[in-house]
């Protein structure tokens, strides 16, 4: 049998942050930037060592007056500490005092904030490392809300997500909620091969967004549930489809084989979620999904 993930056009597809190449910035030892709508973020990493003090900064960025910053920050500690501040624009050393997104304590936490400076174009962060720490990212994605021209009520800018319902396996053999889920983190991609990618950043990561999803029910797994425009695999279809273009009948490729879609439905819920992996697929909710977008309606 073919494997039915293995896409032979991608011209129809948008990957979150625009070009593959620009995606990729966790495998390299360098910092880069990559862009969501018209709001810049920023990686940075693997490091590792032992103790580590750095105040950095990031420059030639686009991040709009009130714009919502979600930073990842994941390593495999030492049983150190970890604190990471971060301040729009240049008001100061970042501190616990005046960064507009902080995390202390752990070295894997995802952590939200909103720039309150007016439009900037860089970023200033402090972080420091005790006890000793290997393979420490970061990756900060940034979200305008403007709509880029795009007023066809899919969801957020940029991107379909999955639901704050939805969930995944990791190689570990644990079922993860999207909420949960860390960058680094091993997840199910292909069940046909039983194959594990790690998820290297995430395109939304908003907790606190309502939004409208579509929902997919099959007798053997709990509803997926997608915004409309992203991407889902089905039987008999050359390329992946849009969620909302999945009818009653249809069959979708799943942990188990096929999986017959048994009703369509809408629903509201809180909380966007696009982890992203470097083929582009991922297991959710037990049904294969992709982590692209359609850009057409």
């Amino acid at each position: 049998m073919k494997n039915p993930l293995v896409s032979s056009t991608l011209c129809l597809l948008l990957p979150a942050f625009g070009s593959r190449a620009a995606a990729t910035c966790l495998h390299d030892d360098s910092l880069e930037t990559h862009r969501l709508g018209s709001c810049d973020g920023f990686s940075v990493g693997p490091l590792s060592g032992g103790t580590l003090f750095q105040q950095l900064s990031q420059g030639g960025l686009n991040i709009p007056d009130q714009a919502s910053y979600s930073c990842t920050l994941t390593c495999d500690s030492g049983g150190g500490t970890t604190n990471f501040y971060l301040v729009f624009g240049s008001s100061g050393s970042p501190s616990s005092t005046n960064a507009n997104v902080k995390s202390e304590g752990s070295c894997n936490a995802v952590v939200t904030g909103t720039n309150p400076n007016g439009n900037v174009t860089y970023v200033r962060y402090t972080l420091s490392i005790t006890g000793g720490y290997s393979n420490f990212m970061i990756s900060c994605t940034c979200d305008s809300g403007s709509s880029d021209g795009d007023d066809d009520n899919d969801g957020p800018p940029g991107g379909g997500c999955f639901s704050v319902s939805d969930t995944v396996q990791t190689k570990a053999g644990k079922t993860v909620a999207m909420s949960d889920l860390v960058v680094g983190e091993n997840v199910l991609v292909d069940p046909f091969k039983q194959l594990y990618e790690p998820v290297y950043s995430f395109g939304h990561y908003h907790k606190s967004w309502e939004a409208e999803f579509v929902e997919l029910h099959t007798a053997g797994f709990a509803p997926l549930q997608l915004t409309a425009n992203h991407l889902v695999h089905i039987l008999g279809e050359s390329e992946p489809v849009r969620a909302d273009q999945v009818r009653k009948g249809d069959l979708l490729w799943s942990m188990t084989g096929a999986e017959t879609v048994t009703a369509v439905k809408a629903t509201k819920k809180t909380g966007l979620y696009m982890p992203l992996t470097p083929s582009g697929n991922i297991v959710a909710n037990g049904i294969v999904a992709s982590t692209y977008v359609s850009i057409q309606s």
